[in-house]
């Protein structure tokens, strides 16, 4: 009887000290209706941080079956059903984390492209907070990311705990960076291997190309060498010129004007160039071979009233050739034709062809500029031609200087631009002890 009655006081005595150290840690066994909504109104929030789409739709009652609920799209004013995959796609429309998942419904149309950018930004953030949440965060800050993990985190082999502020990796991880790595591989071996400059990445149309096949479906491969040079070429061609119908439709109302050049291409072929100038801006026409032909002045004004008869003869204001005689002949056989139609020598040629006069000139008063010129010619070509005067020269400049070339209009006003600039690194060149 002593024995239960001791055994009585000790438990109770027990009880009151965990009563006692409940009450100083502000424990509560029974919480009360704030804190329960509180922590409710937490949970909503989390969920709603984690199904950001859910708020640009209106939701009515949840359905039979687990997420499935009603929602009403107010920008297409369509009524579907399904669960918040079904909505983040008719909103964001196809993503990288749908993966395979055939999610059945389409996207949005009448959604704006800033409104879509906007909420694939906030999902993209709720896929991060998500992974994040189960362990997958960044450190905090430098010293974080270079805090020694513990012992156990080393023995663990799986990278640290939560507590120890490193970042959590799986082997997913590792494999997903992996793979990123091989693909970016095959990209710079692909540029280095064609010589494509690196120019390229920064070229919209690249990210256009790479966006797209993200986009496009399991399996798909690139199209073939004969596709690419004919069909491809032909289906690229009509879109470009779909596009520039809005360039032509204001040579109605403002005129066009035709220009004219001849030039040589790589494989020594003679060309003559068409393009037609407008308020809107420069077209590429068509380029002619006279290869077999003679450039009179019979077969360029044939050239250039074909060009004038596609485009409409009362559309064209002006010919712009350069000023040699048989360009100058085709441009009057052109105005008898069409009297509407006024023919002009380049304005760059004529300047350089008035430089050429002066510098030939040989009158007394002009004569200064012509021995001025052979001068610095005389002094170019013997930089130029020495390689070792050319590397010091290189050595105290970083302008290279500029020959007179007979096919560049300006050519002479440019070289003695470039000596005018370079006039200082010469004259350190001659002083230098070398």
């Amino acid at each position: 009887m002593v024995i239960m009655v001791l055994e009585s006081k000790k438990r109770r005595g027990q009880n009151e000290e965990r009563d006692e150290e409940a009450g100083e840690s502000g424990f509560d066994e029974n919480p009360s209706e704030e804190e329960l909504e509180e922590g409710e109104h937490d949970s909503q929030k989390t969920k709603q941080d984690q199904t950001p789409s859910w708020k640009y739709v209106n939701r009515s009652e949840a359905g039979k079956r687990g997420g499935t609920t009603k929602f009403h799209c107010p920008h297409c004013n369509n009524d579907y059903t399904g669960s918040y995959a079904r909505a983040r796609k008719h909103l964001c429309g196809k993503r990288p984390w749908d993966g395979d998942k055939q999610i059945g419904i389409k996207t949005c149309p009448a959604v704006s492209a800033a409104d879509r950018a906007k909420c694939i930004r906030e999902e993209e953030e709720a896929q991060c907070k998500s992974k994040k949440s189960r362990g997958f965060f960044e450190p905090s800050s430098q010293s974080q990311a270079q805090r020694t993990p513990s012992a156990s985190s080393q023995g663990s082999g799986y990278g640290g705990t939560r507590s120890s502020g490193l970042r959590r990796r799986t082997i997913s991880d590792f494999l997903d960076e992996g793979c990123r790595n091989d693909v970016d591989s095959k990209v710079y071996r692909f540029l280095y291997a064609c010589g494509i400059p690196f120019n390229v990445f920064r070229s919209p149309y690249w990210h256009e190309m790479v966006s797209t096949i993200n986009d496009a479906p399991k399996g798909y491969k690139s199209p073939g060498y004969d596709k690419a040079r004919t069909v491809g070429l032909d289906h690229e061609k009509a879109k470009i010129s779909h596009s520039l119908n809005r360039m032509t439709s204001s040579w109605t109302d403002h005129g066009v004007s035709i220009i004219s050049d001849g030039w040589t291409n790589v494989k020594g072929k003679p060309l003559i160039s068409v393009l037609a100038v407008s308020i809107s801006g420069a077209i590429f026409l068509t380029a002619h071979d006279y290869s077999d032909k003679f450039r009179i002045s019979i077969n360029i004004a044939e050239a250039l009233l074909e060009t004038i008869d596609r485009i409409g003869p009362y559309n064209v204001i002006q010919v712009i050739t350069n000023n040699a005689l048989n360009c100058k002949a085709a441009g009057a056989i052109i105005e008898d034709k069409y009297p509407n139609i006024f023919w002009y020598g380049c304005l760059v040629h004529t300047f350089n062809l008035l430089m050429h006069d002066v510098v030939k000139n040989k009158n007394a008063q002009y004569q200064w500029i012509g021995d001025l010129y052979k001068k610095r010619k005389q002094m170019i070509k013997f930089i130029t031609n020495h390689s070792n005067t050319h590397g010091l020269f290189r050595n105290h400049s970083r302008l290279e200087l500029l020959k007179i070339a007979k096919t560049r209009f300006g050519s002479y006003y440019l070289t003695f631009k470039r000596l005018l600039k370079v006039r200082e690194s010469l004259v350190s060149m001659v002083s230098s002890p070398h």
